[in-house]
């Protein structure tokens, strides 16, 4: 059973994880675990702590900016980023809307993370948690323009496990991943995405 959070996320992972790493070499460990990563795909679940709601999907990625996500319950619902545009598809509501991938840098900021860690993670303030199979690093957002206040990242012996989010407005939340496949070809037309016919296109590029 999931328990209500009610402390923000930091006092929670302090509480849990005694043990801290010096500031510079969690960056340093975090980085390198993420630069390891060219391509990445996975089964994931999402869940919205307060209230246990969850979403399970799907999930490729491709450096530098390719990436496709897949919710299939019980929202139905596409993300594609082709490198160019991000395309977002609202099954249930017969609706697309298509954005530069520059206009959407804040609200994509996990992808960031994985592209290019040093960029993320610059200015803001990284903690390192060692545990026996997983490490988990607690990322502490100083920009306000970020929509996720802190992100807790967790690697399973050395392969990306899960996300921890603190967004700045809403419930936290945890996403897992599961099946993951690391660095293996990913054809390109994954990252492709057509308009379905009988939509409504909202064009805000």
């Amino acid at each position: 059973m999931l328990l209500p959070i009610k402390f923000p996320l930091l006092v929670l992972v302090s509480l849990t994880f005694p043990g801290l790493a010096d500031t510079r070499d969690a960056e340093f460990y975090l980085i390198r675990n993420f630069e390891k990563i060219n391509s990445f795909r996975a089964n994931l679940e999402q869940v919205v702590l307060d209230s246990g709601e969850t979403y399970v999907g799907n999930i490729w990625f491709k450096k530098p900016n390719f990436y496709r996500l897949e919710m299939n319950s019980p929202i139905s619902q596409y993300i594609v980023s082709d490198g160019a545009y991000i395309w977002t598809h609202d099954v249930d509501l017969d609706q697309v809307i298509v954005k530069d991938v520059d206009q959407s840098a804040a609200d994509m900021s996990l992808t960031l993370l994985i592209a290019d860690p040093i960029s993320f993670l610059d200015g803001n303030k990284v903690t390192r948690f060692p545990g026996e199979k997983t490490d988990s690093y607690l990322v502490e957002m100083e920009t306000e323009d970020s929509i996720v206040k802190n992100v807790m990242v967790g690697f399973t012996s050395g392969r990306l496990s899960s996300f921890l989010l603190e967004p700045r407005v809403g419930d936290p939340f945890r996403i897992v991943f599961n099946e993951v496949v690391l660095n293996q070809p990913i054809k390109q037309s994954v990252f492709r995405f057509s308009v379905p016919p009988d939509v409504d296109l909202i064009d805000d590029r």
